[in-house]
């Protein structure tokens, strides 16, 4: 700021000599002295080139650069302060839209203020105090038309603000769409929908485009009606008090080229600052809508000083648990409330799980059966605390699953999903993704030691020489998915869990493999609490413990032999399952 204040005034110097060189030609000043003058200008010019000099490097090391990996920091920062169902629940196209036009818009704003507008408002102060040193009359003028020139920019701004803000979101939705049909490409041309997919996104883009346009064509018009003629009136204003002193002998001609000089080196200031409105009214808007977003408060908060046992024997306890979705829209204060969707009034939400209650003790193996959508999923969701219980209270060896050090019980418990997540990296990246900073002490040895029960060395030959070394491609993209599945699951087993949670983890494997996994499964999770939901029910029935769901609520508890006696929800869907496959 002092330097860039220094450059603003060395920039008025050169006005400043130039009138006094136009009042040596008129005076007829020796050539010399007027040399002297135009050597002190180019004198002027060079140490202002300087001062640039200086304040770009300057903006290079220390702005430029750190400018990214701050913004790149607040998000991820922000994100991951979030619960997984606030994750879960968002459209990530939407996330990343957001994301991404915020950081840019942030990026571009501090660039903005600190190269352009700071400048050039300098500019205009230090201009406007130096006339009053010529004349009080002509700063008077040019203040003057000033804070008129700002205040119609702020008018105007704040009258077409609702506007900016919804061609804001239709960015946003028409990001998301773009991105939601970038990541279901494969399925677009599996279906054969290419030009579907491009008529449909040309319609959205065509109604963002068209309300943009004339979004962006009233507000030039504005600004060329209302706000321009204030700089025009000052420049002239300024002009016409010059002439009229000169006229009275009360300033020389190098003091009015000296004002004309300061006047216009203000109202080009300005000027720029004027084109720049635009663009920041709409990084603006952007940037709020980031920070609405990565500044969202978690819906799980974690107590002060919470409990951290030394190990977990993983007995888990529900009592008398209630739960209901929320629902996590997001909803930014930089919307339009008349025009936001999401601020509508909700429904009553459907119950998830009600009134469940149930243990499962420690070392032993608790499979959750039931048709889709009885709250396997949800039992899941809430024992990694994904979601806080509505009612009731869920127990880990006896502690509230509220009080216990979040992060602590997440690294204890391992996961195999559905449809498993892999990172574009090698096996062992993957393998030790859950491994935090020891992952660089896990040997080729431990490793194979984990494959073998995973059955992944049953895929070594596809692999390579490189072995754990080889490349995977984006979610295992160069891999079966039985192979993706096998990968998760020796991913799960290299954290040396307390609980494991299978959640369909064999559904991609065929018959032949799907019995050698349960049986290394078995041998692996010896001694350990595990999970399992699954469908196919002659997967679980060498669990100690059977859990049937029926919508939201439990049909039954117990072993395969007891169900069968006890429960007629079990029995029904065992014996559909022997008639499909019979």
């Amino acid at each position: 700021m002092i330097w860039d204040s220094i450059s603003q005034a060395a920039a008025l110097v050169v006005p400043f000599l130039n009138g006094f060189i136009i009042d040596g030609v008129v005076n007829h000043h020796p050539l010399s002295k007027q040399m002297w003058l135009i050597a002190a200008t180019f004198v002027a010019m060079e140490i202002r080139g300087v001062i640039y000099f200086f304040l770009d490097k300057q903006y290079l090391k220390k702005v430029a650069y750190d400018n990214g990996e701050v913004a790149s920091d607040t998000t991820l920062t922000g994100i991951s302060r979030l619960s997984i169902g606030q994750i879960t629940n968002q459209n990530s196209g939407f996330k990343h839209d957001v994301i991404k036009k915020g950081e840019v818009a942030l990026s571009q704003m501090v660039d903005l203020l600190l190269t352009q507008v700071v400048s050039a408002l300098l500019r205009v102060v230090v201009a406007a105090i130096a006339l009053v040193y010529i004349s009080p009359l002509m700063g008077l003028v040019a203040i003057t038309s000033v804070i008129f020139y700002v205040t119609s920019s702020y008018l105007i701004n704040k009258r077409l603000l609702p506007d900016i803000k919804r061609h804001a979101k239709m960015e946003n939705k028409l990001g998301t769409t773009y991105w939601e049909r970038i990541k279901n490409l494969r399925l677009v041309m599996v279906c054969g929908q290419e030009e579907r997919l491009k008529r449909e996104f040309a319609a959205q883009e065509k109604e963002c485009n068209d309300f943009g346009r004339a979004l962006w064509v009233r507000y030039v018009g504005l600004i060329h009606v209302f706000r321009e003629p204030f700089s025009h009136l000052g420049q002239i204003g300024i002009t016409f008090v010059g002439i009229y002193l000169a006229s009275q002998g009360k300033v020389s001609a190098g003091a009015i080229v000296i004002a004309f000089g300061w006047a216009s080196h203000a109202f080009s200031a300005l000027s720029m600052v004027g084109s720049l409105q635009r663009q920041i009214s709409k990084n603006n808007v952007l940037i709020g809508r980031y920070f609405d977003l990565v500044d969202m408060p978690p819906a799980i908060s974690v107590v002060e000083n919470p409990i951290r046992p030394k190990a977990f024997r993983g007995e888990i306890e529900f009592r008398n648990v209630s739960f209901r979705y929320p629902e996590h829209q997001f909803v930014s204060k930089h919307d339009d409330d008349e025009e936001d969707e999401s601020a509508e009034e909700e429904g009553e939400r459907p119950i998830a799980v009600n009134n469940l209650s149930f243990r499962i003790k420690a070392g032993s193996t608790c499979a959750l059966v039931g048709p889709s959508g009885s709250g396997k999923s949800t039992v899941i969701g809430l024992t990694l605390r994904g979601y806080d219980p509505d009612e009731g209270q869920i127990l880990i060896d006896g502690n509230d699953l509220k009080l216990l050090d979040l992060h602590h019980w997440r690294k204890s418990v391992g996961t195999v999903e559905q449809d498993p997540k892999l990172w574009d990296e090698t096996v062992r990246y993957n393998l030790t993704y859950g491994l935090n900073g020891s992952a660089q002490f896990v040997t080729d040895e431990d490793l194979d030691r984990i494959a073998k029960i995973a059955r992944i060395d049953e895929f070594y030959p596809r692999l390579g020489s490189k072995r754990f070394d080889t490349l995977i491609g984006e979610n295992g993209v160069q891999l079966s998915g039985g192979q993706r599945q096998r990968i998760a699951i020796g991913r799960a087993l290299m954290r040396e869990p307390s609980l494991i949670i299978l959640d369909e983890a064999t559904n991609a494997l065929d018959p032949e493999n799907e019995a050698l996994v349960h049986q290394a499964m078995r041998d692996a999770m010896a001694g350990r609490t595990s999970i399992i939901i699954a469908h196919r029910l002659s997967t679980i029935r060498h669990a100690d413990q059977i859990i049937v769901f029926r919508q939201g609520g439990i049909a039954g508890i117990g072993n395969h032999e007891e169900l069968m006696r006890s429960c007629v929800e079990y029995r029904t869907l065992v014996t559909r399952e022997v008639s499909m496959f019979s």
